[in-house]
């Protein structure tokens, strides 16, 4: 039942994308193959922006719209130069971003962390980022060795000028700044062992 529910959020998306492509098409020549890109493009703005509306109104209601901004920043400048896991279907990824933001506002604000050990953390982050960065999805199209070394320079820029402003400016949020690097690292380790190991 589950899957058929997946399957039915999916597919309702698609028809509602490949409506909009036709009706914004509907007096222009493109081939079979720019129908397709654009019918892709308009699918997943659509999937992205529902899933963000839901997750906006959930912690603005429960009274941690800041907590959530705050993440949400980190996660999508750390998500585009990092790469990473990418669920399947939409409910999966909308379990999976609420169980990122749950646990970064529900559960991380209690743990605590010293300043030596966050340090060392983060040059393992950064060790693990020089190595792998970025991780790319099987589905999206290869990129180029020149491309591969700008996201890595771009990955290791942004966490450690990250790490060092809220190191300095707001020492509080230093251990949500680690969960979102581990949370990221995490998936695109997923990623890793999923295309070594399973065929």
């Amino acid at each position: 039942m589950k899957l058929y529910i997946k399957s039915m959020i999916d597919c309702k998306i698609h028809e509602l994308a490949v409506w909009l492509e036709s009706r914004i098409s509907k007096d222009k020549k493109r081939s079979p193959k720019q129908k397709a890109k654009v019918t892709y493009a308009i699918e997943i703005t659509i999937a992205e922006l529902s899933k963000l509306a839901i997750l906006v109104i959930l912690f603005t209601v429960t009274g941690n719209a800041v907590k959530f901004i705050i993440l949400f920043s980190l996660l999508l400048f750390t998500r585009s130069f990092m790469g990473g896991f990418h669920a399947k279907t939409y409910l999966g990824c909308l379990c999976m971003s609420l169980l990122f933001f749950g646990a970064g506002i529900w559960a991380v604000p209690y743990m605590r962390i010293s300043r030596i050990f966050s340090g060392i953390a983060f040059v393992v982050y950064i060790i693990f980022v020089i190595i792998i960065a970025p991780v790319q999805s099987p589905n999206r199209p290869k990129r180029t060795v020149k491309w591969r070394l700008v996201q890595k320079l771009a990955a290791t820029v942004f966490s450690t000028v990250s790490y060092i402003i809220i190191t300095i400016a707001a020492p509080e949020y230093i251990l949500a700044l680690l969960y979102v690097f581990y949370f990221q690292l995490t998936g695109a380790l997923v990623v890793l062992i999923r295309r070594r190991f399973v065929r």
